[in-house]
């Protein structure tokens, strides 16, 4: 987060997390803290249980921020499973498809128009 860049164009990032990371205490809500203080955490978004199997079966998040000041707005995304799945596997992963609702929300945020 420090090493990026407040001039001449403010630094992004993308950082994939686990929930602790927005809802913990200790450590993570320290780091929270300084993102919503030294950082504009704009977008959120929320990808399902089983994304990142086998590594992981936990839910994780995706924050999208940047270097321009302090977090005023954020905008929340929470990526649905498809109907009747209970999460994603190794053997059945998310599907490139499935971004599709993602992406159209996303130039919907990025006009500054809600969804």
């Amino acid at each position: 987060m420090r090493k990026l860049k407040r001039a001449p164009k403010p630094g992004r990032a993308a950082v994939v997390v686990p929930n602790g990371v927005l809802f913990g205490d200790g450590i993570a809500a320290r780091i929270k803290e300084e993102l919503l203080r030294e950082f504009n955490l704009h977008t959120i978004v929320r990808l399902p249980n089983g994304v990142f199997e086998p590594y992981t079966p936990i839910p994780t998040n995706v924050l999208f921020f940047d270097r321009s000041g302090a977090t005023g707005d954020i905008w929340f995304y929470e990526h649905p499973l498809p109907e009747g799945r209970k999460k994603y596997t190794k053997t059945s992963p998310i599907q490139f498809e499935e971004f599709e609702p993602l992406k159209q929300w996303w130039s919907k945020r990025s006009e500054g128009t809600q969804a």
